[in-house]
Order: C-alpha cells, then structure tokens, then sequence
C-alpha cells in the first residue's frame, strides 16, 4: 500500500485520526474530509488510488458523494464503513467493513478492494 492516496471520508473525528494513522504506518498519503462537501472538494481536487469513506456519507444528501465517486474517479478501489443502511446491497464494486474494526481489517479489506480495481473487477 506504500504511496497510494487514500481519501478518509469519516464524520466522527477521533476515527478519521485513526484511520490516517493507520494508513499513514503501512505507507499511504492519506486526505482526511469530515464531510460530503469536503470529501467532494478533495475529489475534485486531486488523484486517488482508494476511499475509505463512512457508508453513511455514501448516500447522503440524494447520493452525492456517490455520484461524485463515480463521475470524477470511477477507477478508485472504494472501502465503505460502518453499517449499510440501505434498502438495498451495496454495489460489488464496493467494499462493506462493517464498524467496529482492527487495523487489521481495514489493511485486508483496501488491499483486497485495490486488487479488485486494478484486475478491472470494478
């Protein structure tokens, strides 16, 4: 994982720390957003290899981040968090980790989603 980007989508602020750091110790450049906005700014912004974004934000506000995701970086290999609240299940494109998690976890779950996306599983 060393020198991938890592967008951290996470609204809760002590998780967003921990999941940077996480990233941080296995060699990623992670950019932490705590917000739909934000996390759209940084999509627009710049280049990601991976999200790891808060599944409650996926859908939020009629799906914009989602819609967002899949305009400006439909290659990124996606990690959702937290409980699907959705009706539905989410997208095999997706990755579901549910909360709470090990480090561990999170390391399994974004390697096996940037495997995924750079074997065109997408």
């Amino acid at each position: 994982m060393r020198d991938q980007r890592v967008l951290v989508a996470e609204t809760d602020r002590e998780v967003r720390e921990v999941l940077a750091e996480v990233l941080e110790s296995l060699g990623a450049k992670p950019h932490v957003a705590p917000n739909v906005d934000e996390a759209i700014l940084a999509l627009r912004a710049l280049q990601f290899d991976a999200l790891v974004l808060e599944a409650g934000l996926w859908n939020a506000r009629e799906a914009q981040l989602a819609s967002a995701v899949r305009q400006l970086q439909p290659n990124a290999a996606v990690v959702l968090t937290g409980p699907w609240e959705d009706s539905t299940e989410p997208s095999a494109r997706l990755t579901l980790l549910e909360k709470p998690f090990s480090p561990a976890k999170l390391t399994d779950a974004l390697s096996a989603a940037l495997s995924a996306s750079q074997v065109g599983v997408r």
